[in-house]
């Protein structure tokens, strides 16, 4: 009697290994799962990169009567705590669009240059030069959530 067994499909080998070296051969940088808690700042309940998004925004500018000038410190704790803090309260669906909306066009933030208030967009992703974005991938790390019940 011939038994047949089902094909064996290892997720380590079909998909995951070559997923990860696509990324490091398009010039992406890896993070270990135990550096991506690093830079999550050690909370296993946090998604986001949060190190370096704040690094990233760092160097984001804005135009302000013909001039540059760099995102406060206030600012930047704001565009991550947007990010980082969807209105899930509203509803997946809403936090969704809202999340997608952050990534597409910016966010708005609040700056005071001389006493003048100055309300630039600021994107999180750099459309127009994609070279000024962070690129950095890791794999499978675990996401800590605590549910009331």
């Amino acid at each position: 009697m011939n038994i047949q067994h089902p094909p064996k499909f290892q997720e380590e080998y079909s998909a995951k290994g070559p997923a990860l070296a696509l990324l490091s051969n398009l010039g992406w940088s890896y993070l270990t799962p135990e550096a991506s808690l690093i830079v999550r700042g050690n909370k296993p309940d946090q998604v986001l990169l949060s190190q370096i998004l704040r690094q990233q925004l760092a160097k984001r500018t804005f135009t302000f009567a013909v001039r540059d000038y760099p995102l406060s410190d206030k600012s930047i704790d704001n565009l991550v705590a947007e990010v980082n803090s969807p209105a899930l309260n509203e509803g997946l669906l809403t936090a969704n669009e809202r999340l997608y909306n952050h990534l597409m066009y910016g966010i708005s933030v609040t700056e005071f240059i001389d006493g003048k208030k100055a309300n630039p967009t600021i994107a999180l992703i750099d459309w127009h030069n994609p070279t000024n974005n962070s690129y950095v991938f890791t794999e499978e790390f675990n996401v800590t959530r605590s549910i009331g019940i």
